[in-house]
């Protein structure tokens, strides 16, 4: 951004006051039963955590990462921490108690020793900066150099410069003065000023996905708690705004985050927390929500849900992923095409466990009296990202779709070509698995022999014992889709993702029906160059299956889904994977048709040609 425009919007804002809460607001979190249970929460976790010691952070849980790939050891405690931080400043702005326990909690986190997470390391947390540096020096040049491991900044010391300066700068004139001090000094000396020494940019600055909104976002979020002065200030957020500037333009014109929900609340949340804190210290000058594709971003939301309950899951999006309230309620005031989405698919306010910038905004900023309604039936093409979406309420039944095409180097990338998901009242009987456990192998070369990272862990073929590839290059062709009220059908063309196969196409259509019995028909075309090869279909759910010959049935709690194949017969395997640490591993079902050479007499089409047709058909159990 210009700097002269900066200063203008920051002079503009001078002493106008950027307070989030006032009294009225808090009488009403007090004492609305929208926000009972939340409340009541905040103050269990804060009584709870107050007669707990505050843990620290052992050196062998630092080093994990570099000697193991473990994450969880060192971020388990590193959370706790803002997750203490957050109990208590709450209870401190509700009820005005735990100041003390605050103070320490404050305290705790200055000890630590950096801020950024051992896996955002770019050389290991365990080396000792001053020796990996051999460039020449005394000749009075000037050379970029590693940045200590205090002064790296990643999401999470970002995050934590934001956290501190706005919780001191709430609650300064009740915190011991030392305590305001020592945070304050090392928001300037890991964050502020590491970000605007002479050395080589962050290469978060130029990102266009959600390392630029975080990192950036909060840094600015902390500049202007820290900062009063407005020409000072006005350099930092000029480059915070271009970094905004590289986050937005990672979304296409259709405002898809590709990373998924998760991803975009996390990303854009941030965008939204700093843009507003922005809009308040510049009077209004300065109004980032002005730009008509934050609009469409904006939207992205309420239709990447496929039901009430799940997510569109897909790249690393977790499936049950729910909407902060922040977000949904900001963006609403703030655009009336906005819908908020049903409770059921809400947070709970304390429920983000690491972001006090969240937390607070979610009690702050929610309205017990906008009102809420169902979701709306939907029919989507976002061409950019190359998503078809559809969601139809009718006959007693909610029935959703989701498909995508795009490319195999994408955000948070899967090889997952032509990955779709079926779901029929709030039971996905054909599945996107989403993310898995974050490790160092995770995002390692290691990553794509992981089932929910490759395409062996999606509803994909398998051609010729192969695998979809990783990259740019082996991208979905000829998408397209077809939208109308009583079916929505998706075609895409997916030879690209599998090279060395030998095949001259291999082309997918789904169709998605939408009448009185929701249902779904999957087919797929493959042609060879020369000899028919062997061909897997393989459908990916999490619920119990049972087969036989060319019929499977997918039984889920409220009705079943029967799948018939013109050719082969089914077969099911068990698998699992792990989502989650300390948490029971994920049960997953892989449902194939295996086609064989020697099976070609029986199929059906072309020579050198598998041609399949897999339906699948909704049957609702008898309900007492």
């Amino acid at each position: 951004m210009n700097i002269n425009t900066m200063i203008r919007g920051l002079k503009m804002g001078e002493g106008k006051g950027i307070y989030l809460a006032d009294e009225r607001k808090l009488e009403q979190i007090r004492n609305h039963p929208f926000y009972a249970s939340h409340v009541k929460e905040c103050r269990e976790k804060a009584e709870r955590f107050s007669k707990q010691d505050i843990r620290s952070i052992k050196y062998s849980y630092f080093k994990a990462y570099d000697e193991t790939g473990d994450r969880i050891q060192f971020q388990t405690i590193y959370m706790e921490h803002r997750e203490i931080l957050i109990a208590y400043a709450m209870a401190c702005l509700i009820d005005g108690t735990h100041i003390t326990d605050l103070e320490d909690i404050i305290w705790a986190i200055c000890d630590e020793y950096s801020w950024c997470l051992t896996a955002h390391f770019r050389y290991g947390g365990t080396k000792v900066v001053e020796m990996l540096n051999e460039e020449k020096k005394g000749d009075g040049k000037m050379r970029p150099f590693y940045r200590k491991q205090e002064h790296m900044i990643d999401l999470c010391a970002a995050a934590t410069a934001a956290i501190l300066s706005e919780v001191i700068a709430m609650f300064e004139e009740r915190l011991a003065p030392l305590v305001v001090y020592r945070a304050r000094t090392l928001i300037r000396e890991r964050v502020l000023e590491p970000f605007m020494e002479i050395n080589t940019p962050f290469f978060w600055e130029t990102a266009d996905f959600n390392w630029s909104a975080v990192c950036a976002g909060n840094i600015g979020i902390a500049a202007i708690y820290m900062i009063d002065d407005s020409d000072m200030l006005a350099p930092i957020l000029s480059r915070v705004v271009d970094s905004m500037d590289c986050f937005l333009s990672g979304f296409g014109k259709d405002g898809v985050c590709q990373e998924g929900l998760g991803y975009w609340d996390y990303g854009f949340g941030n965008f939204i927390y700093f843009a507003d804190l922005l809009l308040r210290r510049t009077d209004g000058a300065i109004d980032l929500f002005a730009d008509e594709h934050v609009k469409t971003v904006a939207l992205f939301e309420q239709r990447s849900f496929l039901d009430g309950i799940h997510a569109i899951s897909f790249s690393d999006c977790a499936p049950n992923v729910q909407y902060e309230y922040a977000v949904a309620y900001y963006l609403k005031k703030r655009y009336p095409e906005v819908e908020i989405p049903p409770l059921t698919c809400a947070k709970p306010m304390m429920g983000n466990t690491e972001y006090w910038t969240v937390v607070v905004r979610n009690f702050l900023w929610s309205d017990p009296d906008e009102p809420i309604y169902p979701f709306k039936d939907q029919d989507l093409f976002l061409e950019d990202a190359q998503w078809v979406i559809s969601r139809k309420t009718g006959n007693g039944h909610t029935a959703s779709f989701a498909a995508k095409g795009g490319h195999n180097d994408e955000p948070h990338n899967h090889n997952d070509l032509g990955s779709f998901m079926f779901s029929v009242d709030e039971e996905v009987f054909l599945c996107d698995l989403g993310g898995g456990l974050y490790t160092r192998q995770y995002f390692s070369e290691e990553r794509y022999n992981m089932l929910v990272t490759g395409s062996q862990g999606h509803s994909v073929p398998i051609v010729n014992g192969n695998y979809q590839k990783e990259g740019k290059a082996f991208a979905a062709q000829q998408v397209s889709a077809v939208l109308n009220e009583e079916k929505v059908i998706f075609s895409a063309d997916l030879t690209k993702a599998y090279p060395e196969c030998d095949l001259e196409s291999l082309n997918r259509k789904l169709t998605f029906v939408k009448g009185k019995i929701p249902s779904l028909v999957l087919q797929d075309t493959a042609t060879f160059q020369n000899e028919i090869c062997p061909f897997t279909e393989r459908l990916i759910t999490k619920y119990p299956v049972t087969v036989k010959e060319n019929t499977a049935t997918i039984h889920g709690k409220k009705g079943d889904v029967i799948l018939k194949s013109n050719i082969g017969v089914f077969t099911v395997s068990k698998t699992s994977y792990t989502r989650k640490a300390n948490e029971p591993d994920v049960e997953v079902n892989l449902l194939d048709i295996s086609l064989n050479p020697q099976d070609a007499q029986k199929k059906i089409g072309r020579e050198r040609t598998w041609e399949i047709s897999i339906s699948a058909d909704y049957q609702a159990k008898n309900r007492k």
